[in-house]
């Protein structure tokens, strides 16, 4: 049996300043839920706590397709979600019972097992935009939808911490368009606090793994075709770059992931990943942090890794 716990990322934050965007999103995540729910293959157990979704289904693959499409639709109204994905031993049975005190009527919720606790649990120690899987092996179970993730679990030093996600869209290039709304949106969060803004951290690494980078192509200048908007942000714009030199220096991952991403999909085509190359060495800030991540295999494979040298040692000399 499997449980998901999915919430709103920033939700608790909204209410204090804006109660009707908080009503509207919270709204709008039940609303599409039920349009989702309406359109899979199985039935499941839904229990709704307040702000928090607990899903509930012995088919982990049916949970899977309820998480994807419900972000990628939520990505629309700018509503972002964080998810916990947990297996356990028997199913949670769910009771709400009413006891009256002094002619007072009290409502109260009763769980079968401490299950419910367990993905709380979790879940608030979940410091990302996406789903966070629980569960032992399990990328081995299902690896053509499954990444290599990170969160910063505080603000406080560079830590990340690395999990396993699922990918924003399964084998479909993802389109500029939701990753403008990526982007938008932590621009937008990060002027309302660092905290909610370093949420977007994994979010912004599963757009770099989920995005196809083979129509990537050189004019007669050198200069690029078809550059997805996540890398042109990461090269030349300054939305993300200004961040980091301002605050969130553990975002230099991005660029490492980038290369790792760009040399999984198209490490045959030297001309382009050589010119990825130069240009990502034209940031300081990628010529400062390349030791402490390029020989990081969390972060940037072994192979990856030889490739990129490879082109590394064209753009720079010899080490």
């Amino acid at each position: 049996m499997y449980l998901m716990s999915i919430s709103i990322v920033g939700l608790k934050d909204i209410l204090k300043y804006d109660y009707d965007e908080y009503i509207y999103k919270l709204e709008n995540l039940k609303s599409h839920l039920n349009d989702v729910l309406n359109n899979v293959s199985d039935k499941l157990d839904i229990i709704i706590n307040f702000e928090d979704i607990i899903l509930q289904s012995e088919n982990y693959e049916l949970l899977l397709e309820v998480f994807s499409k419900m972000r990628y639709i939520l990505f629309h109204s700018n509503i972002f979600l964080s998810a916990i994905l947990i297996k356990i031993d028997e199913k949670l049975e769910f009771e709400i019972k009413e006891t009256i005190i002094k002619d007072t009527k009290i409502h109260t919720s009763e769980f079968s097992n401490k299950s419910i606790i367990d993905i709380k649990s979790l879940h608030s120690t979940f410091k990302g935009i996406g789903l966070n899987i629980k569960i032992r092996n399990f990328n081995r179970l299902n690896e053509y939808k499954i990444i290599n993730n990170f969160f910063m679990p505080s603000l406080n030093g560079n830590s990340i911490t690395q999990y396993n996600d699922i990918k924003i869209e399964d084998n479909v290039e993802l389109k500029d368009e939701v990753m403008d709304i990526i982007i938008y949106n932590f621009n937008y969060a990060y002027q309302r606090s660092a905290s909610y803004a370093r949420y977007f951290l994994p979010l912004l690494i599963n757009g770099l793994k989920s995005t196809s980078y083979k129509n990537i192509s050189l004019d007669n200048d050198g200069d690029f075709n078809n550059l997805p908007l996540i890398v042109k942000e990461l090269l030349y714009g300054n939305i993300i770059k200004s961040k980091i030199y301002n605050c969130f220096s553990t975002f230099n991952i991005l660029y490492f992931v980038l290369i790792d991403s760009i040399y999984n999909d198209v490490r045959d085509n030297n001309k382009i990943t050589y010119r990825v190359v130069k240009e990502l060495f034209k940031n300081e800030l990628v010529i400062k942090n390349k030791d402490n991540y390029i020989y990081d295999q969390r972060i940037v494979s072994e192979e990856s890794k030889n490739y990129f040298l490879r082109d590394f040692r064209k753009v720079n000399g010899n080490f």
